[in-house]
């Protein structure tokens, strides 16, 4: 099976942060329209974070790893889990709380602030998902390799192409 969750991350990344931006530009100008987009966001956000961490531990239990590796996949696994546990969090504070009339400002503030973290902590394990690709390989396979040896021939410095 294919190591699908590079072609995931993107999604919850997106939809997430653009949630909040939606979220917070709606409750500042009390726009009825970014609030919902706002909402429908961190939804969808949610649903792909919650594949995102699935073909992320699925790709966790597949794909060659080094032990030098192994404390940032630790490290990048829980920054999902734990936004993942934000996320569901916050979408049903959303749903069950935010959409009732006559909702406290205080709520929203809340819902906001969590809402960063969320965001910041999904931020982070992005953060160590690159470090995990392009400082330990994870996934890559060295370009040398695949390509056929007469294909490979070096410049004038003598280097690789």
């Amino acid at each position: 099976m294919p190591n699908i969750h590079p072609l995931i991350v993107q999604f919850p990344i997106v939809l997430l942060i653009l949630a909040f931006v939606l979220e917070f530009y709606g409750r500042i100008r009390n726009d009825r329209y970014f609030l919902r987009t706002g909402k429908y966001g961190i939804l969808l956000g949610t649903i792909s974070l919650g594949a995102a961490v699935l073909s992320g531990w699925i790709a966790h239990k597949t794909v060659p790893h080094s032990e030098s590796s192994y404390q940032f996949i630790e490290q990048h696994q829980t920054m999902g889990f734990i936004a993942l546990a934000i996320f569901v969090g916050l979408l049903l504070y959303r749903l069950l709380v935010l959409e009732k009339p006559e909702v406290s400002r205080e709520k929203w503030i809340t819902f906001l602030i969590l809402n960063l973290i969320g965001v910041s902590l999904m931020s982070y394990g992005a953060h160590l998902g690159g470090k995990l690709v392009f400082e330990h390989g994870i996934g890559v396979k060295n370009v040398e390799e695949k390509m056929p040896q007469k294909h490979q021939h070096h410049d004038h410095r003598g280097y690789h192409h």
